[in-house]
């Protein structure tokens, strides 16, 4: 199986190999928190349907990457604006998304421009 995708591909370590822009999302808590990115600002409104969200554990921190530069993706924004919604893991498993959403049972809502961005040196820490 391995030998069958090896040489399907011109370069096996092409996906390895390829550039991301990162930014890091640190959860400095001590609860699992998950997180939602928005792209459509100044619309913060929650969508209708409960959203893939990543979870970042207590006192860690995951990397929200893409293939793009980060320059590229928010030049493209309706108001160079991204937002981060942080919602607490009790909260999704107690209510419905009906309910989270109609309450706006969030931790938090970051608006982050790209000079916030990169004043933080590619970091978001969640609590401020």
């Amino acid at each position: 199986m391995v030998l069958n995708f090896l040489h399907g591909c011109d370069d096996p370590f092409e996906w390895f190999k390829r550039k991301v822009y990162r930014i890091t999302i640190r959860n400095n808590s001590d609860n699992f928190i998950r997180i939602y990115p928005k792209y459509d600002y100044p619309d913060t409104l929650l969508p209708f349907s409960m959203p893939l969200m990543d979870g970042i554990r207590a006192r860690n921190y995951i990397f929200f990457d893409n293939e793009n530069k980060w320059e590229e993706v928010f030049s493209e924004l309706p108001a160079d604006t991204l937002s981060i919604f942080f919602f607490s893991e009790d909260t999704l498993k107690l209510y419905t998304w009906d309910q989270i959403r109609a309450d706006y049972k969030i931790l938090d809502r970051y608006d982050l421009s790209l000079q916030d961005v990169k004043d933080n040196n590619w970091e978001v820490v969640f609590p401020r």
